[in-house]
C-alpha cells in the first residue's frame, strides 16, 4: 500500500512538473515567437523584461541576436554630385545645366561611420548608398536627415527615407539635393535598421526616430535602443558638408 502511495505522488509530481514546462513553454518562447512574427516588438519588449524564467528570456534574446545580420554587412556608401565644369550649383537650372553636366565621385569614408566633403558650396547634391554585403536576405529602413548649423531660426529639410528588402549585393540609395534647399545643410545623419520582415511598429519607430524632434504622444512608442537585444540591427553615420 505503501508502495502504492508513493507511485500516486510521484505520478502527481511529475504531473505537476510537465504542466509547469507547459505553461512556461506557452506564455514564454511560443509566447515570443507569436509576437515577433507579428512584428509587436513593443509587446516583446515588455514580456521579456517581466518574464517568469529571466534565464529563458535572456537565451531567447541571444538566439534572436544570433540570427540577424552583422552590422558590418551593411555598409554606406557616398556619391558626390558636382558641376563637371567646376562651377557653382546655384541658379544652374536657369543656366540652363541639367543632370548630364553633373560629374559623379564617390566619397570614402574618412574614417569608419563618417564622411566629409570639401568646399560645400560647389555641392550639388550627395547620393547615399547602403549595401547588403552579407549572404542573406534583409529588409531595411534607411534615412537620410539633413544637419544645419544649429540656429533656431532654421526649419532643417524633411528627412528622406525609403524601405525595402535587399538580397545579398544589392543597395538602397537617397538623393540629397543641396542647392535647392531653403536653408543649406552642412551635412547629414544616417541610419539603418535591418529587420526580418516590415512592421507598421518597427516603421513608426524608425519615422519618429530620425524626425529630429520626438512629439510628446510618442514617448510611448518604441525605442530604436532597444531593438538590438531584440535581434534586430541599428546602424549609423554621418556626412560633414565643410563650407
Amino acid at each position: 500500500m505503501r508502495a502504492v502511495r508513493r507511485a500516486s505522488v510521484l505520478v502527481v509530481l511529475l504531473l505537476a512538473l510537465a504542466g509547469t514546462a507547459v505553461a512556461v513553454w506557452w506564455t514564454g518562447p511560443r509566447h515570443w515567437e507569436s509576437l515577433r512574427r507579428d512584428g509587436d516588438y513593443l509587446a516583446l519588449e515588455h514580456s521579456l523584461r517581466h518574464a517568469f524564467v529571466p534565464p529563458l528570456a535572456e537565451h531567447y534574446r541571444s538566439t534572436l541576436r544570433a540570427q540577424v545580420p552583422p552590422p558590418e554587412d551593411l555598409v554606406f556608401g557616398l556619391i558626390e554630385r558636382r558641376m563637371s565644369d567646376g562651377d557653382s550649383c546655384s541658379g544652374r537650372a536657369f543656366r540652363g545645366a541639367g543632370r548630364e553636366d553633373l560629374s559623379e565621385t564617390p566619397l570614402g569614408a574618412l574614417k569608419p561611420g563618417f564622411f566629409r566633403s570639401e568646399h560645400g558650396a560647389n555641392l550639388c547634391e550627395a547620393v547615399y548608398r547602403v549595401a547588403n554585403e552579407g549572404e542573406g536576405l534583409v529588409y531595411l529602413y534607411f534615412a537620410v536627415r539633413p544637419v544645419l548649423s544649429g540656429r533656431v531660426d532654421e526649419e532643417a529639410p524633411a528627412a528622406l527615407r525609403r524601405a525595402a528588402a535587399l538580397p545579398p549585393g544589392a543597395s538602397l540609395a537617397l538623393e540629397l539635393e543641396l542647392d535647392s534647399q531653403p536653408a543649406r545643410p552642412l551635412g547629414a545623419d544616417l541610419l539603418v535598421l535591418a529587420v526580418p520582415s516590415p512592421a507598421p511598429q518597427l516603421r513608426r519607430a524608425f519615422e519618429v526616430a530620425t524626425a529630429g524632434e520626438v512629439a510628446a504622444e510618442e514617448s510611448g512608442s518604441l525605442e530604436l535602443t532597444t531593438l538590438p537585444g531584440l535581434g534586430l540591427t541599428v546602424k549609423g553615420a554621418s556626412h560633414a558638408i565643410l563650407r
